[in-house]
């Protein structure tokens, strides 16, 4: 008996992102209230426990009860990271995974950091609040006026800092380190108020060594929402870093801050704590 060819179609469904719906590094401050005392180790993507130091009889990072919120996003831990007073200087820091530091410097690619951020009594003399993916620890300097560095080495991130005597309002800019030398973007949030959480989001475009880095800073207010256009940044700053030697998370402030939900992924919406779109595409699978 003879046989006819046909050709019938088969459609897969593929993910454009190759990697889980897991973001790459997940900190949610799943932890007790209490101390940090080299027991907070939970979350993904990440090596080790979180570690703290003050300047200047400073006041501890602590892990607070009542984590921070925000509209649509999905969170999951049950406390915040938080100094509860003003006093001194403070840092906390944590390294991430050997996979996941590969995952997230490598030439040519771009990746997306976000944090919940909750910051009060902020002054034009104690400007000092800092978050950064980079190569080490921040200082925690207690100078005024002395913006936090990594002492020779390289970050981005977010920085944030008051502009007046009162406190009122705050401004978020971009912020990077290179060679330890730190500097804030020229443009900013202009928070308008002197408390309030914050879903802060940061796209990094890797270029070779010899080329600028670029970072972008995006003020989340829908995490529903699609991934956000370049011009709609509020603020961004280059740098031409070695972020091959990024591996670590770090936290700095001279005043009370609250920060929680921290993600770094290689999409927008893992960051937002969201699947990556799904595509479609078809083939033809030959009978005969």
């Amino acid at each position: 008996m003879n046989r006819t060819a046909s050709y019938l179609p088969l459609f897969i469904m593929i993910l454009i992102n190759s990697l889980t719906t897991e973001e790459t590094v997940y900190e949610p401050f799943d932890y007790a209230a209490g101390a940090i005392n080299g027991t907070q180790s939970g979350g993904i993507g990440m090596s080790g426990s979180w570690s703290t130091s003050v300047t200047n009889s400073g006041t501890l990072y602590s892990m607070i009860s009542g984590g921070l919120s925000f509209t649509d996003l999905t969170t999951s831990g049950s406390v915040k990271a938080k100094r509860n007073t003003a006093s001194g200087g403070a840092e906390m820091n944590r390294a991430i995974s050997a996979a996941s530091q590969t995952a997230l410097t490598v030439d040519g690619t771009t990746i997306w950091f976000s944090i919940l951020i909750n910051t009060q009594r902020f002054s034009a003399s104690n400007e000092n609040g800092t978050f950064v993916f980079g190569s080490a620890g921040l200082d925690s300097n207690d100078v005024d006026k002395v913006l936090p560095s990594i002492t020779g080495g390289e970050g981005f991130g977010i920085h944030v800092n008051g502009n007046n005597a009162g406190g009122s309002p705050f401004y978020i800019h971009a912020y990077s380190i290179d060679g330890g030398a730190s500097s804030k973007s020229v443009s900013f949030l202009d928070t308008g108020t002197t408390s309030g959480t914050y879903l802060i989001a940061g796209k990094i475009s890797w270029v070779a060594n010899g080329g600028n880095d670029s970072l972008w800073i995006f003020n989340i207010t829908d995490p529903s929402a699609s991934e956000p256009a370049e011009g709609d940044a509020v603020a961004t700053i280059t740098a031409d870093l070695d972020q091959s030697v990024f591996d670590t998370l770090a936290i700095a402030n001279r005043q009370v801050s609250n920060v929680d939900e921290i993600r770094l992924a290689p999409t927008y919406y893992e960051v937002m704590g969201r699947e990556p779109p799904r595509i479609a595409t078809g083939t033809l699978l030959r009978i005969e």
